[in-house]
């Protein structure tokens, strides 16, 4: 018998396979690079697209989904401020909180130091579902 983990819907959504009947890889509007060095005052960054960010948290948040909040990015010398409203929160195997963020208002000049920041922050395993620094920089420009 496996064990099971409720978590209150009102407050947290998302999770494994499809949300609202739509698979969460084509809700995506850009490839993600994985991300090993970067940071936010929300967590760790796991993940980085032109579109939003994915944050683990080692305890639980003190945002909902909807919710809007500042964030600041932060990779080596690297540091951006923006907006981002949660879209998902989910608990993980470990007990760790991982939300959703999609960034708003996102402009030409933000959009070109994204890219600065995910070459920079970039994990080992590099680029997956087929977002490349440099295509997204030709974009930028």
């Amino acid at each position: 018998m496996g064990l099971f983990r409720k978590i209150n819907t009102e407050k947290y959504s998302g999770g494994r396979g499809t949300t609202s009947g739509v698979v969460r890889s084509e809700k995506r509007k850009g490839g993600r690079i994985r991300c090993s060095t970067m940071v936010c005052e929300h967590g760790s960054v796991i993940d980085l697209s032109p579109t939003g960010v994915r944050v683990l948290a080692k305890t639980k948040p003190d945002f909902v989904c909807g919710d809007t909040r500042s964030m600041t990015l932060r990779a080596e010398e690297h540091e951006l401020e923006l907006r981002g409203k949660c879209v998902w929160i989910r608990v993980n195997e470990r007990c760790e909180y991982e939300a959703g963020f999609e960034f708003l208002h996102v402009t030409p000049a933000i959009r070109r130091t994204l890219v600065e920041m995910a070459a920079t922050a970039q994990a080992s395993d590099g680029l997956t579902r087929g977002w490349a620094p440099m295509q997204w920089w030709k974009q930028a420009r």
